[in-house]
């Protein structure tokens, strides 16, 4: 009778380890939330252009590119490092929360890429 309780509890326990590695393998694993403030996405590149010697022209088609980019960089990074992007004003930053600086610098690189 012993062994008949001892086999039942390691079908048991077999059971539940099996069930928790189903339930870890199907359950998507949680992501990390991360800010980006969009007018400073938006307003430091054009402060940056309007204290530039360019044409009005030339600023002009660099914003219009720089604002096409700037979502499609912002889904790529958030996709390629698995991460949940918010968009929100950030009264100070001093984390990796804080996407915003790297977002503008991956976009210029874009629009330098497509110029």
């Amino acid at each position: 009778m012993r062994k008949f309780i001892t086999l039942n509890n390691a079908l048991v326990v077999g059971s539940m380890v099996a069930l928790g590695l189903v339930v870890n393998i199907i359950t998507p694993k949680s992501s990390e939330i991360v800010v980006i403030d969009m007018q400073k996405a938006i307003n430091q590149p054009v402060t940056m252009l309007t204290k530039s010697n360019m044409a009005e022209a030339t600023k002009q088609v660099i914003i219009k590119r720089y604002s096409s980019l700037l979502p499609r960089v912002i889904r790529a990074y958030g996709h390629k490092n698995h991460l949940t992007v918010i968009s929100t004003p950030v009264l100070a930053s001093g984390n990796k929360a804080d996407i915003t600086n790297i977002i503008i610098e991956q976009t210029l690189n874009e629009v330098k890429r497509n110029a």
